[in-house]
């Protein structure tokens, strides 16, 4: 493998679901170093603002958590699923489905065959995300049995807020304002049954930023209040133990959103088990914890402390 950062593991490609022809791919990593045994499973869902991203690009790939995996002694799955805006949030709920459904249903099997030493513990699974990636890691909280711990880094799930339901003037990053009808012309150009379910950014950053700046998130994510996390929240039974960090100068995703659903899961669910911590605003923007270390960030140490008891207890 050519990467640097999953030199450490074992890869294994394979798709989950196939939709007009188009295969959906996910990988299935396991740490070289591991010995014959029985591993906990972390789930892994990228960011790129439900528009943009592929499962495993690097830079979206935090180095505390590769660090992090190999300390756990983890087996890894990383999805990809469709985008915005040629699917519509039907679809990518439908994708977050089948993935959880492959990984019961077909990761014991495909591992054996894999990597026949190695078998992966189904009671013990951590999922996670940054981004948009962490509004797949909630919802599979909400939606999913058996899920023991959640994880998210600046997670985008308010998406019926102004920020991202209303059209004005935003500044986001260091990103210009992208034309009205950026969308619509791309969406005009397409044939019909389009699928498109893997890219590295910045391939498609005008269409991710024009939804924003448009205001069009709940438009292509549909009515169902099943596909927003605060609706969702709602109707759940239960909450799995939930740790959620965000930047407070993050101009992406603002971080009342994670304030917000805290709050809120406080409020419907007082005996769940959440923390949410905030960076501040000099080290806060999207994707501040990139280069971090949990040794060098006392505060990051501590919140996953917290979830690897509630993971591998």
């Amino acid at each position: 493998m050519a990467s640097t950062k999953f030199s450490p593991f074992n890869l294994f490609t394979t798709p989950y679901k196939t939709v007009h022809d188009h295969p959906i791919l996910l990988d299935v990593l396991t740490p070289k170093a591991l010995p014959p045994g029985r591993y906990p499973l972390f789930v892994r869902f990228h960011g790129g603002g439900l528009g943009t991203g592929s499962r495993l690009f690097e830079r979206f790939f935090a180095d505390w958590q590769i660090s992090y995996i190999l300390t756990h002694s983890a087996i890894v799955v990383c999805p990809d699923y469709r985008l915005l805006p040629e699917s519509t949030g039907k679809d990518i709920n439908q994708d977050l489905s089948d993935v959880w459904t492959w990984i019961r249903e077909e990761l014991p099997s495909f591992l054996s065959k894999s990597v026949p030493d190695l078998s992966v513990d189904l009671s013990k699974i951590l999922v996670t995300g940054e981004s948009a990636g962490g509004y797949f890691a909630i919802q599979s909280a909400l939606t999913q049995p058996g899920i023991s711990a959640v994880m998210t880094r600046f997670p985008q799930i308010d998406f019926k807020s102004p920020w991202f339901s209303t059209k004005f003037h935003k500044q986001i990053l260091d990103m210009p304002q992208f034309p009205v009808d950026t969308i619509d012309k791309h969406l005009a150009g397409l044939p019909p049954n389009t699928v498109v379910s893997s890219v590295d950014p910045p391939g498609r950053m005008n269409l991710v930023m024009s939804m924003i700046q448009q205001g069009r998130y709940p438009e292509f994510l549909g009515e169902d209040p099943a596909f927003y996390p605060f609706d969702l929240l709602e109707r759940a039974s239960a909450v799995p133990p939930l740790y959620i960090t965000h930047g407070t100068s993050d101009s992406y995703v603002p971080h009342e959103g994670s304030v917000n659903f805290v709050d809120k899961v406080k409020r419907l669910h007082p005996t769940a088990k959440v923390r949410l911590d905030l960076a501040p605003k000099e080290q806060g923007s999207h994707g501040f914890d990139a280069d971090m270390t949990l040794e060098g960030t006392p505060w990051l140490k501590e919140g996953m402390d917290f979830l690897t008891k509630e993971w591998l207890s």
